[in-house]
């Protein structure tokens, strides 16, 4: 019996983390992130998102140097990450007043988290194109370019007439990180509008100002 509950704990548990990370119904997401917060799993996110990225340049053939891609990648990821929750967070401080974010700043990091998700899936895809895209010949001219038997004009060309010869994973990747960016722009949207809640045109201005500052942010 006590092994019946135990395993009906951990698929209540495993299918709670499901439902809450089901992006693809962004606003129930979103709204179970204020409902029941877990800024760890986001926090969590971020950190798997940029590992993803570390196993990319490996995947890739690319040197890495592990304390240099922890300052250039996983920081900045970090900074951002935390950036938005406080423009978000003081955002609504300043137009809707304290009431409106009072014991949510652990909301806002959870459902942040939740842009992370579609990242992640597009990441762990782009795994699978890279040695697609970086075919023998690629990686030869890459070498050669390396070594400087190349020029750049010379690689540039020869690689864009090896991609043109088969460019589904090129189009792959490109129409995946389109729906990536589609995915991720509906959830914050549902972000703002769950934070603000204005009428959905002053949100999506909103939205916009937040992008528009995140951007000039020396991250």
């Amino acid at each position: 019996m006590q092994g019946i509950a135990l395993n009906t704990s951990i698929n209540y548990y495993i299918t709670g983390v499901l439902l809450d990370l089901n992006v693809l119904n962004p606003g129930k997401a979103v709204a179970s992130a204020f409902e029941k917060p877990n800024p760890g799993m986001a926090i969590g996110l971020v950190l798997v998102a940029s590992l993803i990225v570390f196993a990319q340049g490996i995947v890739a053939g690319v040197p890495l140097d592990v304390a240099a891609f922890a300052l250039n990648v996983i920081v900045p990821a970090f900074l951002n990450f935390f950036a938005l929750a406080i423009i978000l967070y003081v955002g609504a401080f300043v137009l809707k007043g304290k009431g409106s974010v009072s014991g949510k700043f652990t909301g806002v990091i959870s459902a942040l988290g939740l842009m992370q998700v579609a990242m992640i899936a597009f990441l762990i895809l782009s795994l699978a194109l890279i040695p697609m895209i970086l075919s023998p010949e690629v990686n030869a001219l890459t070498t050669q370019f390396r070594s400087g038997n190349i020029s750049p004009e010379v690689f540039a060309l020869e690689v864009s007439n090896e991609i043109e010869a088969d460019p589904f994973p090129i189009y792959a990747l490109l129409g995946v990180m389109g729906l990536t960016a589609l995915l991720n722009l509906a959830v914050f949207y549902k972000i703002v509008s769950k934070i603000f809640g204005f009428k959905p045109l002053v949100n999506v201005a909103v939205l916009l100002v937040i992008l528009l500052i995140l951007g000039f942010l020396p991250l």
